[in-house]
């Protein structure tokens, strides 16, 4: 029971293209019910029948979107990809199930589709719909998780493959602002930016030693100052990373988390960035 546990708890990419998924849905939804007609739906006598079917797909387009765009904006903090996990991508496509069936329930009362009413009606409905949606919703989650986390694993060895030991420093400055203050680092000793609200959490190796200095500036303008920079690299939109302290990178199914000299704790690498990640590795490497 306790590796099951493990495994539910393991990471799980959240979808990236949301109305791509919604859209898809809903027209296969559509499409199914309008040729297939199953659940009785081909005894049903509408002068608009082929309407009312394809208005099952405009329903569950409805739900998906509040779904998948509205309850994020509401509870920000449940859906950080960081957090995300098979066991509440498993629960929340059950979710999501469930209130599509809620109201394709109540679209099929309104239309005469189903005779199914009161308590008793709803229930059954929604028990049937639900159950029939459990399994493949459990099996395409293994599927993708398994199928995200052997890519990465793959491509984070190609990259660990391109790891070299970490070039002598050079003498290249640069000035940052803080406030109404100017502060000047040397660029091949700053091993992080980490964004904290309206401050940015710089970290540097000197002497072997990581010191750490709070400015007052944004991730974004210090991206900006660094973009050419080639051991500079935005990998998460609140961590910008020195390529040439990279140790290790691990792989998981939402991407990357890499290890870096002189620092504890990995840093992850989002899905948007993997792929210019490791042509970035790829590239410093060969120089």
């Amino acid at each position: 029971m306790k590796l099951v546990f493990n495994y539910l708890n393991k990471p799980y990419p959240q979808a990236q293209n949301k109305w791509k998924s919604a859209i898809s849905i809903s027209l296969f939804i559509s499409l199914f019910l309008y040729v297939f007609q199953p659940f009785g739906l081909q005894l049903l006598q509408h002068k608009h029948k082929s309407l009312v079917l394809l208005g099952y797909g405009l329903v569950t387009l409805m739900v998906l979107s509040f779904n998948m765009f509205m309850i994020p904006l509401i509870k920000p903090s449940v859906f950080e990809e960081e957090k995300w996990t098979i066991k509440k991508q498993i629960v929340w496509l059950v979710w999501i199930i469930f209130s599509i069936s809620l109201l394709n329930y109540f679209y099929s009362i309104a239309f005469s589709v189903i005779s199914w009413g009161g308590i008793y009606g709803l229930v059954m409905f929604l028990i049937f719909t639900v159950l029939i949606g459990v399994i493949p919703v459990v099996l395409i989650t293994f599927i993708a998780q398994n199928s995200m986390l052997k890519k990465n694993m793959v491509l984070s060895q190609e990259i660990n493959a391109t790891i070299q030991e970490q070039k002598p420093d050079k003498e290249d400055h640069i000035t940052i602002e803080s406030g109404k203050q100017n502060q000047t680092f040397n660029a091949e000793h700053i091993l992080l930016v980490e964004s904290e609200g309206n401050y940015v959490n710089i970290s540097c190796v000197e002497n072997e030693v990581v010191k750490k200095y709070l400015i007052r500036n944004t991730i974004k303008n210090i991206e900006t100052l660094l973009k050419d920079r080639k051991s500079f690299f935005k990998c998460h939109r609140a961590f910008i990373i020195n390529l040439s302290y990279v140790q290790n990178v691990n792989g998981n199914s939402q991407g990357f988390n890499l290890e870096l000299q002189h620092h504890d704790n990995t840093i992850p690498v989002s899905r948007t960035y993997t792929k210019d990640f490791k042509m970035r590795m790829i590239d410093l490497g060969k120089e």
